[in-house]
């Protein structure tokens, strides 16, 4: 089989669970043992032994680490050496500019929702500056106007070479390239 990305495609990978999905995404970010050559011009670029593109995967039940949003996203040990445009823009693609007001005490993944750590998976993943942003599920659980804020969200984003999101959903194909 031959799948074909360009740069700054935005592409849903739709099929029912159990079908391989999530291991479609591992085997594009090179987290799986996968065979596959990359041909760019007629030239062989890369193979799956020397494929390593910057990736940052959200599985569909990410595990959060912190006790406060900004050390859930950009980390405990890196808090001093904060980029505040960026933090601002991973909250700002994953809904979350104004999700941590309100909240008092300590956050952890027993009282954050399933559709809540994947947000702030989403930004955890956008704020490491992948080169191939892969999304596992990352909309199952969220309300319809929240999925179609981030998807659109994810769409207008340049930073990113590519975005695959594998989804049972039926999701309205006018927010991806393919």
């Amino acid at each position: 089989h031959e799948l074909s990305f360009k740069v700054g495609d935005f592409v849903l990978v739709r099929g029912e669970t159990g079908v391989g999905k999530t291991t479609l995404l591992k085997s594009i970010g090179g987290l799986q043992a996968f065979r596959f050559e990359i041909i760019a011009d007629n030239i062989n670029v890369y193979n799956s032994d020397s494929w390593r593109p910057s990736i940052a995967l959200v599985s569909q039940s990410p595990f959060l680490y912190g006790h406060n949003l900004s050390e859930m996203i950009i980390g405990k040990e890196s808090s001093e050496e904060i980029d505040l445009n960026l933090y601002a823009e991973s909250l700002r693609i994953s809904c979350l500019e104004t999700w941590g007001e309100g909240r008092i005490g300590d956050l952890t993944n027993e009282n954050v929702s399933g559709g809540e750590r994947k947000q702030i998976a989403l930004a955890r993943a956008v704020y490491s500056k992948p080169e191939i942003l892969l999304l596992d599920e990352i909309t199952a659980g969220m309300d319809q106007k929240l999925t179609k804020r981030i998807l659109g969200n994810l769409r207008e984003c340049n930073q990113f070479k590519l975005i695959v999101l594998a989804s049972h959903e039926l999701l309205e194909e006018g927010d991806f390239n393919h």
